[in-house]
């Protein structure tokens, strides 16, 4: 048995209007009985966690609006996610640790089905600030034990090469496993604003050096921006998602190693990305209180769907590099050289 009976009869209720939020936020859905297909439809407009499950993954089931499809069969297709009742807990784990930041990012994935990728990019842009000053982010910057700071590498965060008509973009932090700081987020966007103002340029190869290709955001910068609108003026000012979404179909990626946060989300705007067989995807945002912000919500919805996207950001699961191939988060596992 999927889902146990006693959980199918639960239903999210909401308190005051000034709540705004369920308790619980999630419903879980037995896709095979009318009254849940009902209710599920009903709240999947509403600030609510819609998980739609079946032991079997049956395509008719899918017309009943959920932002994630679980089910029995760990090879289902695309949109279901596998693993039954053992998914379903991680899920429902995650959404009751961090109830806010689940809500608002299955409520981005819906609207993001609406927009195109660089209208996306914007949108979540806005509801990262959004969370940047909600209280599950306040308390996890809280609960945080800043490292003293480390001198400044004397190398530039990112390499830039030309060789005729392809553009050779590699992070060089490899010492923070290319976790994204300023200087990298700065320097990464020259090279692909490079290739944007230079229609000579016909391919741009993105790879890194060190033992992963990018840890994610630099843990270090957290909660450093003066406030939640300066963050969003600065990333839509100078937006690297926007840069590398502009240069997507000139854009292969080699990921090797570790590809936490930004380090998927942006290689997911590829329009080929290959990775070595010992590669890792994972999506840690919502346990830090905050979504995806480098694009992810809009990168990564394009290749995979965004049930399978909400599940990684959910429960912030790690996915190896055969189950990102068979979703198709990347296109090809290979060992490139230079990494």
């Amino acid at each position: 048995m999927l889902i146990p009976g006693s959980r199918r009869s639960n239903s999210p209720t909401w308190g005051s209007p000034l709540e705004g939020i369920a308790t619980p936020p999630v419903f879980v859905a037995d896709l095979h009985s009318e009254d849940d297909r009902v209710r599920a439809s009903q709240l999947s407009t509403l600030p609510c966690v819609v998980i739609g499950t079946s032991p079997e993954a049956h395509e008719f089931l899918l017309e009943t609006p959920c932002d994630l499809y679980v089910t029995q069969d760990a090879e289902a297709p695309r949109p279901w996610v596998g693993g039954g009742e053992e998914t379903l807990e991680l899920v429902l784990a995650s959404v009751i640790s961090s109830p806010q930041a689940s809500v608002v990012l299955v409520q981005l994935l819906r609207l993001g089905r609406t927009l195109t990728r660089s209208d996306a990019v914007l949108a979540e842009s806005l509801a990262y600030g959004l969370l940047q000053q909600g209280q599950e982010h306040l308390d996890w910057v809280t609960s945080r034990t800043r490292q003293p700071q480390e001198p400044r590498s004397t190398e530039p965060a990112v390499l830039l090469s030309r060789d005729s008509d392809r553009l050779l973009i590699t992070l060089n932090r490899p010492e923070k496993r290319n976790a994204v700081n300023s200087e990298l987020r700065d320097l990464l966007k020259e090279g692909f604003d490079l290739a944007l103002d230079d229609n000579s340029i016909e391919s741009i190869e993105l790879r890194a050096h060190g033992p992963s290709f990018c840890a994610g955001g630099d843990l270090e910068e957290f909660g450093t921006v003066a406030t939640p609108v300066v963050g969003h003026l600065i990333r839509t000012g100078h937006s690297l998602a926007q840069s590398c979404c502009s240069c997507s179909d000139r854009l292969v990626t080699w990921v090797h190693g570790a590809s936490i946060g930004a380090g998927i989300e942006l290689a997911a705007f590829s329009s080929h990305v290959t990775a070595t067989p010992d590669a890792t995807f994972c999506l840690p945002e919502c346990s830090m209180g905050l979504i995806p912000g480098s694009g992810g919500t809009a990168s990564i919805p394009f290749r995979i769907g965004a049930p399978r996207t909400a599940y990684l950001a959910l429960t912030g699961q790690t996915i190896d590099a055969r189950t990102a191939l068979r979703w198709g988060l990347v296109d090809e596992l290979s060992n490139p050289e230079g990494t």
